[in-house]
């Protein structure tokens, strides 16, 4: 009996070691895989991530609301009211570096090449999370060439099941509506369906006695539909925006507007029961309408003669349509320590001029249709990317993406290429680092070459560096992070007002750092500040940073945040200071109806954009945004 007991003794001995030597190594394997997976997430690029939770509770109604902070950017309105943003130090008129996708769909402009004209005031309430990638991004992301990539991700129906509705107003008159349902319909099909309409009514600026208007309308739609391995997604975009300054040589559009509307379906689908394999089409079409007049004359350098004024443009119209059809096939092979992509895609860009024609100051109308007989690409597109980690906490990535050109018209077919290598340690619990050294290009978009009436050469990339940290110290993060970027050929104005490519070479150094604290589970302040070393240029602000405070207490959401841009010299006139204050309060009246006021750029003192005004050589300055309120009532059914 004694050696039964001391048998069983021994056994339970035996399988209490076991078990805690299997615990332990799954411990171990759950710890390694969570470290894999962060090694590959970190190796999309330099990531500004904003939560559902932080859109939430920053209020964050519009795409734009989010933009204002972003590291080496300053938000700013061109001379027709559109949204762009000025990289730290330039004057970009048309953002063509910056591309945004919904989910996996691009919808930049196939016109210029921007996404603000239409995409500006995209509601954010069906919105689960939003990724910012600084610089050229991973090349698995699929994109075309840009330093800036937005990525809007739609929350996932399984999760929602809820119906929501939203109605705005603002203290200058403005309003917006949003409804949108996402529901599982079983276990095979879920749905999101949005629609929105809104008109932003704007401060009016004065010049020389004459009202400048930027007030838009717009409206949008998304339907999705996703099973397992297929997803279909509708997406539609409209705005009819007041043309604000457009061309006019005194700065004030007496009449016009601009109109624009964007349409687009793309079907996913994975053959492959592992998802591997990605198969993706997708139709996208774009209409634009312009019009505006102005008794001081239009300045459009293409259309202007310097030797008799009388026949330059009064009255300017153009009717286009754009289209493009998008193939991509792609293919992953994984294993624990290895994660290689192969990838094909195909483009077809179109362009067609209905109707673009000026009238004179002598009364003259001049039929012009296109400026050049470039109106279609192709691009036939070759990416690999490979990714191989060391160990669970070390990583080395590397890929190239080759495009070939075919554009029609006698302009010049060419090749060009990104490259991109990466290596990303977890060094321990607290420490992380990663750096990249890439190189990239922009090409020039339909409008570069209509309003230059040149064959425009790519802008060249032919170096880029940057390398990021991130410290954790008890609930602080700290994070960190330089840079270095050489541009040629970049796109810019001659003397003449033509566009053409600089023969200058620029170079970049940015620098930034991030500090988070999770004060507690309900209250988080996050700071950043971001500057160019020794910038080559220096027409916009050159330095930035922003402190915000997200708490939530009870039944009440608050927020508040300070952004703040260095001032500039632009053409001789000083440009202060910015120092923009948004604030707002939720009131959760019940877990279905909540109550919201925001009051954005309190101070009134955000950073003014210059405008240059041709006629006489005066720069006028306005912010983007005046002071103004915003009330919303939201239910969830």
């Amino acid at each position: 009996m004694k050696m039964i007991y001391k048998a069983g003794a021994l056994l339970l001995l035996i399988t209490l070691s076991f078990s805690q030597d299997i615990t332990e190594l799954l411990k171990e394997y759950k710890e390694a895989s969570e470290l894999y997976n962060q090694t590959r997430r970190d190796s999309l690029g330099h990531l500004i991530l904003f939560t559902r939770e932080d859109i939430e509770r920053m209020q964050a109604h519009r795409l734009a609301d989010l933009l204002k902070s972003i590291h080496f950017f300053t938000t700013a309105d061109n001379r027709f009211g559109i949204l762009t943003l000025n990289e730290y130090g330039g004057y970009s008129f048309i953002p063509k570096h910056i591309r945004l996708y919904i989910n996996d769909h691009e919808v930049s402009s196939l016109h210029t090449g921007s996404p603000f004209l239409v995409w500006e005031n995209l509601p954010l309430d069906s919105v689960d999370h939003v990724e910012v990638y600084l610089g050229v991004g991973a090349i698995e992301l699929g994109n075309d060439p840009a330093t800036l990539i937005i990525k809007v991700y739609t929350k996932e129906p399984s999760k929602e099941n809820a119906n929501s509705l939203r109605t705005t107003l603002t203290s200058r008159k403005g309003y917006a509506g949003v409804i949108y349902s996402a529901r599982e319909l079983n276990e095979n099909f879920s749905y999101l369906f949005l629609i929105s309409e809104g008109f932003d009514n704007r401060k009016d600026n004065w010049l020389g006695g004459q009202e400048l208007s930027r007030d838009a309308r717009y409206r949008y739609a998304y339907f999705g539909i996703y099973s397992e391995n297929t997803s279909v997604e509708f997406g539609y975009g409209y705005i009819r925006k007041d043309p604000f300054m457009g061309f006019a040589l005194d700065n004030v559009a007496e009449k016009g507007y601009t109109e624009a509307e964007d349409l687009y379906l793309t079907l996913t689908a994975h053959p492959s029961g592992d998802k591997s394999t990605k198969f993706v089409f997708s139709l996208d079409n774009h209409k634009r309408k312009h019009f505006e007049s102005s008794s001081s004359g239009l300045y459009i350098p293409i259309f202007m003669d310097p030797f008799n004024p009388v026949n330059n443009p009064r009255d300017f119209y153009e009717n286009a349509f754009f289209s493009k059809v998008t193939l991509y096939l792609s293919k992953e092979f994984s294993s624990q320590e290895n994660k290689l992509l192969t990838a094909v895609s195909y483009k077809l860009y179109n362009s067609d001029i209905d109707s673009r024609y000026y009238i004179t100051l002598g009364n003259v109308k001049q039929n012009v249709g296109a400026t050049v007989p470039f109106n279609r690409q192709e691009i036939y597109s070759l990416i690999v990317e490979d990714k191989f980690s060391l160990s669970p906490s070390n990583l080395i990535i590397g890929g190239v993406k080759f495009d070939k050109y075919f554009r029609n018209g006698g302009f010049k077919d060419f090749s060009e290429f990104i490259a991109r290598v990466g290596y990303i340690s977890v060094i321990n619990d607290n420490l992380s680092l990663k750096g990249f050294v890439s190189r990239s290009y922009i090409p020039p978009f339909f409008y570069d070459t209509e309003i230059s009436g040149r064959d425009l050469d790519t802008v060249k990339i032919p170096f880029a560096f940057s390398a990021e940290g991130l410290l954790k110290l008890w609930n602080v993060k700290f994070g960190f992070g330089l840079g270095y970027v050489r541009i040629k050929d970049a796109i810019v104005p001659d003397n003449t007002g033509r566009l053409t490519n600089m023969e200058e070479t620029i170079t970049e150094k940015p620098i930034f750092i991030n500090v988070e604290n999770q004060l507690s589970e309900n209250h988080k302040l996050q700071a950043g500040y971001s500057i160019f070393l020794d910038p080559d240029r220096k027409t916009s602000s050159t330095s930035g940073g922003y402190v915000r405070l997200l708490s939530t207490i009870g039944k009440f959401d608050a927020f508040g945040e300070l952004i703040y841009r260095r001032g500039f010299e632009f053409s001789g006139r000083n440009v202060e200071d910015g120092y923009e204050l948004n604030s707002g309060i939720t009131y959760h009246v019940s877990d279905d109806l909540a109550i919201k006021l925001k009051g954005e750029n309190l101070l009134g003192k955000a950073i003014e954009t210059p405008y240059l005004v041709p006629q006489t050589g005066e720069v006028v300055t306005y912010p983007v945004r005046e002071r103004t309120l915003y009330l919303s009532v939201e239910w969830v059914f």
